[in-house]
């Protein structure tokens, strides 16, 4: 193999297929990258089994080949020379790197000791495609809300639901929801997919750069590959039987609230400071000219804030956990939120003015 590429190039496909590179492999190969050289161009791939990362890049190849060469010390002398040419040359089990006046040389792994990145049919049957935009908005919206470590490790991933026309993202963690959806202009799944996928393969797959994502499962591996037109990632699903989400959806609210987002935002941010201590803790009480939202510190203090809002219903007081309404407030872009309320006990839901295809339920505090 030998091969002359632009070390920016380099150092940016090396920094993507690097996160899926395990600090703590189970095999020595698994702390490796691989690097092919063919038709033009080289690709670099990383996995830990769980994550693969796929990235081309394009070079000058005189001679084809492939090797692994250890992922960290490469990508950081990558990264520590001055940008310009880069040549590769593979003698033996040896990878030699030159660039300038830097020279350096790396123990490789046989390529064959490399587990096998799935090779697609990027237009065959089951192709699913996204436009990158609307996906990557929608798995911000929801990602927030999965389980970060949970004793159901399905709450750990985000629900996918793909229909013929439409698509919906979920994600829970037990205490909230969050709900997205979205429309195919074409590329639907004609016979319909569920399956969830881990926040990690979630955020890689928000890294993808083109103006278009594809999607295929590939059911035998109980994976799913997301790709554009220089990247693909390759996540595991997560087996088991998602919750079912819909029966916490309120079907109509008692009371219902239009308020402005960023000054919902301000009094829940300073609230929180004094909620902190105290569980996250938010008292709401709802009258017919806004919220009032207190917090208390234990033993450093307490705080009041009223956050003027057109509230129809009647009156009420529920606790809520503000770190979850930071959450969405702080992901929402919308000027004025939709609060429904039902009762002390029962879900909250908060919906943005103007936009249909977002829901968010919050679960109530018990005091």
């Amino acid at each position: 193999m030998k091969i002359t590429v632009l070390q920016e190039n380099l150092k940016r496909a090396w920094s993507r297929v690097g996160r899926a590179v395990s600090t703590r492999p189970q095999l020595p190969v698994l702390a490796n990258i691989l690097v092919e050289a063919k038709d033009g161009k080289i690709f670099l791939t990383g996995t830990d089994l769980e994550l693969g990362i796929r990235v081309e890049v394009g070079a000058k190849v005189e001679v084809e080949g492939k090797t692994t060469i250890p992922a960290k010390m490469f990508g950081e002398f990558i990264s520590s020379i001055p940008s310009g040419k880069v040549e590769l040359n593979l003698e033996k089990e040896t990878l030699k790197v030159k660039s300038g006046r830097y020279k350096a040389s790396f123990q490789t792994i046989g390529a064959d000791e490399f587990p096998q990145f799935p090779i697609i049919n990027r237009s065959g049957d089951g192709v699913v495609r996204f436009k990158k935009h609307q996906l990557e908005e929608a798995l911000g919206r929801v990602s927030y809300a999965a389980a970060k470590d949970s004793m159901r490790p399905i709450l750990t991933g985000v629900l996918m639901e793909l229909g013929a026309k439409k698509w919906r993202l979920v994600a829970t963690d037990g205490f909230r929801l969050a709900l997205f959806e979205g429309k195919f202009g074409q590329g639907g799944a004609k016979d319909g997919l569920e399956l969830v996928v881990p926040l990690r393969g979630v955020s890689e797959i928000g890294k993808l750069d083109g103006e278009d994502v594809g999607l295929l499962v590939l059911k035998d591996a109980n994976q799913v590959a997301f790709w554009d037109d220089e990247a693909m990632v390759v996540s595991q699903l997560l087996d088991g039987s998602y919750p079912n989400y819909k029966k916490i959806i309120p079907d109509d609210s008692k009371i219902k609230i239009k308020i402005g987002r960023e000054d919902l935002l301000e009094g829940v941010r300073v609230s929180q400071v004094f909620a902190r201590d105290n569980s996250n803790v938010l008292e709401w009480r709802v009258f017919s000219g806004g919220v009032k939202i207190t917090s208390k510190s234990p033993e450093l203090g307490e705080n009041e804030v009223v956050v003027e809002a057109d509230v129809s219903g009647g009156e009420e007081e529920v606790a809520f956990n503000g770190k979850f309404l930071l959450d969405f407030l702080q992901n929402s872009k919308a000027d004025q939120i939709e609060v429904g309320l039902g009762g002390n006990l029962a879900p909250g839901s908060f919906k943005e003015s103007g936009r249909g295809n977002f829901l968010y339920i919050v679960m109530p505090i018990n005091l």
